[in-house]
């Protein structure tokens, strides 16, 4: 090969790295928001599963309260 060619050849391997760093780096941030999003995902599950405790909740008070009052049909 000639130097001509070595050095675009060199280039473009050069551009190609370059490139494949940019990509590194946009997938590492990818990821991270990736977990991020699990994480609040699996909050988002556990807020609701105590919703859905407090409310079971209330509605045994409610049927208790109910029933005191003799309010059930």
């Amino acid at each position: 090969m000639t130097s001509e060619m070595e050095n675009i050849v060199l280039s473009h391997l050069r551009a190609i790295r370059a490139s494949q760093g940019e990509l590194c780096g946009r997938v590492s941030s990818i990821e991270r928001q990736l977990a991020t999003i699990h994480t609040d995902m699996a909050n988002v599950r556990a807020d609701i599963a105590n919703t859905h405790r407090r409310l079971d909740n209330h509605a045994e008070r409610l049927d208790r309260i109910e029933r005191r009052l003799e309010l059930v049909d």
